[in-house]
């Protein structure tokens, strides 16, 4: 048959061709097939154009196949459609696709799909996807999906989609998510989203996150978590936080840390903390960090807690503290630490502290050293004492003096001893008051010295 007789054919005409008549046409007839002529083939005749044939029609003419037509087509010629004809089809055709059909789509063919196709995709059709022709899919085509279509897809059709088509996504697409297919995320896809995709996740999401997957989050992505999110957060995950990730924490995060979180952090990780980062501890969470980490916090850390803070720590955290760390603790924060707390600090960490620190203790705190804590004072420190402290000093106190610290005494501190404390000082230690000292006792002193 001619191209000439087909063109001269009438609807009714095409109609009444037989298949085994169509399936004998060579390409150059299908070329000159109208829109009309393509109308009115039934599905059976239209099952028998060759998959060659079938490439040959114009687009056109492909435009005449009524959706009923288009869905009978056999997955061998679906293939067979060229690019040009995939781009045709319209959304109404494309929707109306088997399952069959859209998983018979080559990666050409995919990326030949207008945005508005994707969008008229169904939920049936977006699970039908393969990982190759989602993998194939331009960012534009995977920002056009409609959110339940995105999460219609499989967890291995997310995982082939390419890190450009990833970064296209938007919020709400982000949020639509569900977490198998977020778990699903490889490290270079994840590294891809937008900060804005990430924050507008739910909770449910970001704590679907493997610990691989928290690793390789930019420091832009950990700061744009919500605080909703991060507190979402299981103890894994935020052990799993690197110290780049802990310092691009923002101090609203840091307030939001669960008591469970606080006592998941390293030492490594407290060590990474900024003074800002310190400072936005709640009390609670403070108190709940293990003493090991404590003990790495820096010393510009330490020295950057607040006196709440200072004060909620419990006597196992003071004890743990470095020599160092002491020395650091503001003397506002040492005036407020209760007498249990600097019970706790020792001889050793006592030992510590400078003279502007020991004259920030009060008269509380003084009275509250136990007998070798009052014995490991160094002269320098007990010159510092105030002496309002060292009138509330105890009788055992005073009896644990040794010589240097006596001598080491000024006139104003010992004047200030009550006098059944001086009664306390043994024989052998008083007499190491100076001259100038003793000059200065006042009567009633004078007759304890005197007794002594």
């Amino acid at each position: 048959m001619s191209t000439t007789i087909i063109t001269s054919l009438t609807t009714d005409q095409v109609a009444a061709l037989s298949t085994r008549t169509l399936a004998a046409l060579n390409t150059e007839d299908w070329s000159v097939f109208t829109s009309e002529q393509v109308s009115a083939l039934n599905s059976r005749q239209i099952a028998a154009i060759t998959t060659d044939g079938l490439a040959a029609l114009t687009t056109e003419a492909l435009a005449g196949l009524e959706t009923s037509d288009l869905v009978g087509l056999s997955t061998r010629q679906m293939r067979a459609l060229t690019t040009d004809q995939v781009a045709a089809l319209s959304s109404d055709q494309l929707s109306n696709l088997s399952s069959q059909q859209i998983r018979a789509f080559t990666t050409a063919q995919v990326q030949a799909l207008e945005t508005g196709d994707l969008a008229a995709l169904t939920t049936r059709q977006a699970a039908a996807l393969t990982t190759e022709q989602a993998h194939a899919l331009t960012s534009d085509q995977v920002a056009a999906l409609e959110t339940d279509d995105l999460r219609a897809m499989t967890t291995q059709a997310i995982r082939a989609l390419t890190t450009d088509a990833i970064a296209a996504l938007t919020s709400e697409q982000a949020a639509a998510l569900s977490t198998a297919q977020l778990a699903a995320f490889t490290t270079a896809q994840l590294v891809a989203l937008a900060t804005d995709d990430l924050a507008a996740m739910s909770s449910a999401q970001t704590a679907a996150l493997s610990t691989a997957l928290m690793a390789v989050l930019t420091t832009s992505q950990v700061a744009a978590l919500t605080t909703e999110q991060f507190a979402g957060l299981n103890t894994r995950q935020i052990q799993s936080l690197n110290t780049e990730q802990v310092r691009a924490l923002v101090t609203d995060q840091v307030a939001a840390l669960t008591t469970a979180q606080s006592v998941a952090l390293n030492s490594t990780q407290v060590q990474a903390l900024t003074t800002e980062q310190v400072q936005a501890f709640e009390t609670a969470d403070l108190r709940a960090l293990n003493t090991r980490s404590l003990q790495a916090m820096t010393t510009a850390g330490i020295e950057a807690l607040s006196t709440e803070q200072a004060a909620a720590l419990s006597t196992r955290q003071v004890a743990a503290l470095t020599s160092a760390q002491v020395e650091a603790v503001a003397t506002d924060d040492l005036a407020v630490l209760s007498t249990a707390q600097v019970r706790a600090l020792g001889t050793t960490l006592l030992d510590a502290l400078t003279t502007a620190q020991v004259a920030a203790l009060q008269t509380e705190q003084m009275a509250g050293l136990s007998t070798a804590q009052v014995r490991a004072l160094d002269t320098a420190q007990v010159q510092a004492i105030q002496t309002d402290d060292v009138a509330a000093l105890t009788s055992a106190q005073t009896a644990a003096l040794n010589s240097a610290q006596v001598a080491a005494l000024s006139s104003a501190q010992v004047q200030a001893l009550e006098t059944q404390d001086l009664r306390g000082i043994r024989t052998t230690v008083i007499i190491a008051l100076g001259i100038d000292v003793v000059a200065v006792l006042t009567t009633e002193q004078t007759v304890v010295f005197s007794i002594v």
